[in-house]
């Protein structure tokens, strides 16, 4: 048994139940076994790895895990998808960032040639 959706490629036999842990007592144990040994782990992490604050964030993503990971970088307890998704927000904000702040400049400099060119013909 199972919470959630059937698994492809799932090399056992199982039998996906969708709200699983209010439909199952075994697996509702099971998530409640589950959450305890995740707290466990990030208790243990957080002594590790303080910088990260893991006995609070329980390994969600929260801002201050989001801030940390951009000033202290990673550890090798975070998961590549994790770093995936924040590294690419943090290189679309970079990229958007620098866009404006190249367009900024780029309008600077046409203002500069025009005033270049204006005082140019008056002479």
């Amino acid at each position: 048994l199972m919470d959630g959706k059937p698994l492809k490629d799932f090399p056992y036999p199982h039998q996906a139940i969708v709200g699983g842990d209010d439909r199952s007592l075994a697996i509702a144990c099971a998530s409640i076994l589950a959450k305890v040994a995740r707290d466990r782990l990030m208790d243990s992490l957080g002594e590790q790895f303080p910088a990260y604050d893991w006995q609070k964030n329980k390994g969600y993503g929260t801002k201050f895990h989001r801030e940390q990971l951009q000033s202290a970088g990673p550890c090798p307890e975070h998961r590549s998808l994790f770093l995936r998704k924040i590294l690419s927000k943090l290189l679309r904000n970079s990229v958007l960032f620098f866009l404006l702040c190249a367009s900024s400049v780029q309008v600077s400099v046409k203002s500069e040639k025009k005033t270049t060119i204006d005082q140019g013909s008056l002479k």
